[in-house]
């Protein structure tokens, strides 16, 4: 976390030339098919509470791997760890979503996510009081983000189907909202915890421009929110609502052309509940670091001949 901050510092402290301004600040590549495949090492703990000892577990994939594809106003990406052939204690995942993208500046976003298996360490841990090889966490969530400044292109960082020239920052408010189920067996007890979140976000995000290709980004995005809870047990039923805090920070480096986007992006997401008397509380943090390539293609005359119907009539 020290080190994120420290590269962010410094990167904001660096004045980067903008580029030639005779070109257009964003370039659209709306037209074109954009297929991206990314490597993620992603690392992803919560906090478990068990007969009042308190574990720091984590998932154990090594390495995560997506594939995606943009077209026009609509995204698609799927995740999945590859099984690991050196030890029995890896995590299963999965993880998909859908994007939107509005010409006016909206982005709507919908994900699904399965984690199962959580462990003490990344050592193989002979402790089962430790280790929870059952504990499995599947998440339904949504996201709406506006981008107040037209000089600023998000989906030039995360989606690649755009291309930003100029140097350019931009808030980013948001609203999170979703559907997280925790289920564990213990000592052959099934529990089960179901959480609704709503949490509003207040991003800034930069992107420094330089060398004609090439783009340094960071962003800070803190937030808060509610969460509803009910965890089930032999013993019976317990409600309860919780204040969330988020705060998350990205750094990423990379170089944009019309038909390439590669680079590499650091990660750090916080989320913590407070007044939690759970069982499993979910106070999750993920750190990623990923590399990706994206390379843009002509799209096929079904898929463009469907997308020009679906836009006429949503106007998206």
């Amino acid at each position: 976390m020290r080190n994120i901050i420290i590269a962010l510092v410094f990167f904001m402290s660096l004045n980067f030339y903008a580029q030639d301004t005779t070109n257009p600040d964003i370039v659209s590549f709306r037209e074109k098919l954009s297929l991206r495949a990314k490597i993620k090492k992603q690392d992803e703990s919560f906090t478990i509470v068990n007969n009042n000892n308190t574990f720091n577990v984590e998932a154990l994939n090594t390495f995560k791997l997506q594939l995606a594809a943009n077209y026009k106003f609509i995204g698609f990406s799927i995740s999945f760890a590859p099984k690991s052939k050196t030890s029995e204690l890896v995590s299963r995942f999965f993880e998909s979503e859908i994007n939107f993208f509005t010409k006016k500046k909206w982005i709507q976003s919908f994900n699904y996510s399965k984690t199962k298996g959580f462990f003490a360490n990344k050592a193989q841990s002979v402790d089962a009081q430790k280790d929870f090889p059952n504990l499995k966490t599947i998440r339904f969530t949504g996201t709406t983000s506006y981008v107040f400044n037209p000089k600023f292109s998000l989906q030039h960082l995360i989606n690649h189907n755009a291309w930003q020239r100029q140097s350019a920052g931009s808030f980013i408010p948001a609203l999170n909202y979703g559907i997280n189920k925790i289920t564990d067996l213990v000592e052959n007890e099934k529990i089960t915890q179901n959480n609704l979140d709503l949490i509003i976000k207040t991003s800034y995000y930069y992107t420094w421009c330089f060398n004609k290709n090439w783009f340094i980004s960071s962003h800070i995005s803190p937030g808060i929110g509610v969460r509803f809870s009910s965890e089930k047990q032999a013993t019976g039923k317990t409600k309860d609502t919780h204040t969330t805090r988020v705060f998350n920070v990205g750094l990423q480096y990379g170089y944009t052309s019309h038909k390439i986007s590669t680079g590499i992006a650091f990660n750090f997401r916080s989320n913590k509940i407070t007044n939690n008397a759970f069982i499993r509380r979910n106070n999750n943090n993920k750190n990623d670091v990923s590399l990706y390539f994206t390379y843009r293609i002509k799209p096929p005359k079904k898929l463009k001949k469907l997308a020009r119907k679906i836009e006429e009539k949503t106007n998206l």
